[in-house]
Order: C-alpha cells, then structure tokens, then sequence
C-alpha cells in the first residue's frame, strides 16, 4: 500500500496538525440541553507568553469542557487576558523611554493611551499561543480586564463588599508586598 505523504510525513509540521485541531475546537459545545458548564479562565498576563503552569492548568479545564460537552451540557469556556498592570505600564514606559519620551512628563490619559495602543499591538500573542493548545474556548468573546463592562462589575462589587463591612482600610502588615 503506498503512503500518502499528506498523512504520514517524515517530519512533523506543528501548524499542519494544529489548524485541523482549532477547527475542530471552533465547532464546539453546540448542545441543546439545558445544563450548563461553565469555566472562565484565569486571565493570563497580556504582557507575557505562555508557559507550562498556563498549558497545565488549561488543558485540565479543557478536559472538563469537553467531558461536559459528552455528557450533552451546554458548555462555555470564557477567555481572556489581565492587564498585568505595573508590568504593562513598566513595559510601555520603557518604550517610551526608548522613543525619547519621558513617561513622567506626560499626562496619566497620554500614559493610559500609549498602554492601549500598545495592548492592542501586542495582546494577541497569547491567545495565539493559547489557539495552538486546541482548546475549547469561546474565541469570539474575548474579554480583557480593563473592558468597561467587567470595570463596572468590580466596582459595584467592591462598593457592595464595602457597604457590608467585609472591605476596610487599617494599617496593618501586608504579605504580598515587602515594601508595605
């Protein structure tokens, strides 16, 4: 029998196989039932790449996906990236930094507009990356966490955490910051 070289090459060519694979994941979780799973994801930084914790913990939210979808529920798998803050705003500054610009003589809007930009620019690399895994996710409503709609929702929920007392302000030692 002879080989198609199509199916069986000598050498292994990654986009090959991963363009039929997000295909497939594209055509995902199209149930009728009326059980629901779903999964958002923690928000990768928009200013790193992927790594092995990132492939880890998403291919196990993938399996609970898809083992979901099986079992006929109607599943979602929201995406998205985070902000990354100081990082991004180190990142830009050093960019600026770089095109002569000194980020402290310029105003925060300027500053946040040049972060924008530069999100827009460069956020796409992980959820590219993230593509190549073959994952189920809902590819068409990314969401970032500066997106007005999610601002909104942590603000009423911070006021409302606030107003039942489970936020305050008190000086005390913080473990997250050695600085504080």
């Amino acid at each position: 029998m002879a080989q198609d070289s199509d199916f069986l090459s000598l050498s292994y060519t990654p986009k090959n196989v991963e363009a039929k694979w997000i295909k497939d994941s594209n055509q995902n979780q199209k149930n009728d039932s009326s059980e629901i799973f779903s999964i958002a994801i923690p928000p990768p930084n928009v200013t790193g790449n992927l790594h092995l914790g990132h492939a880890l913990n998403t291919t196990i939210q993938d399996i609970l996906i898809k083992f979901n979808s099986l079992k006929g529920s109607k599943t979602l798998w929201s995406l998205g990236t985070d902000h990354a803050g100081i990082a991004t705003q180190l990142l830009v500054e050093k960019s600026l930094i770089s095109k002569g610009v000194d980020p402290k003589e310029i105003k925060r809007d300027e500053l946040l507009s040049h972060i924008w930009k530069w999100k827009e620019e460069n956020g796409g690399n992980i959820i590219n990356q993230l593509k190549t895994l073959g994952l189920s996710c809902d590819w068409d409503n990314p969401k970032f966490t500066l997106d007005e709609d999610l601002v909104d929702s942590v603000n009423e929920a911070f006021i409302r955490l606030f107003e039942k007392g489970l936020i305050y302000q008190e000086e005390t030692l913080v473990n997250w910051d050695t600085k504080l």
